[in-house]
């Protein structure tokens, strides 16, 4: 089984953009990490150190709602320090 925790300390947004009245690009630098467990006891196999993962989330304003409409993905660093 594997399961991803997000870093919440390491993690942050770089950078908001305001592209029009109904469109936002966010850049976030976020620090995953991904542990790997044995289904049959629990025990852990193995355990990835932090990953930092750049992105851009484009959240854009469908009718009454503002909704994430697409995640681009980049290579770290990328805009992250």
């Amino acid at each position: 089984v594997e399961i991803a925790q997000i870093d919440y300390y390491k993690s942050y947004i770089d950078a908001i953009c305001v592209i029009s009245n109904a469109q936002l690009e966010v850049d976030t630098c976020e620090t995953w990490t991904t542990q790997f467990y044995r289904r049959a006891d629990g025990s852990l196999v193995r355990s990835n150190e932090a990953q930092l993962l750049p992105q851009t989330i484009t959240i854009q304003k469908v009718n009454s709602g503002w909704f994430i409409t697409s995640v681009q993905f980049f290579e770290a660093p990328s805009f992250c320090n």
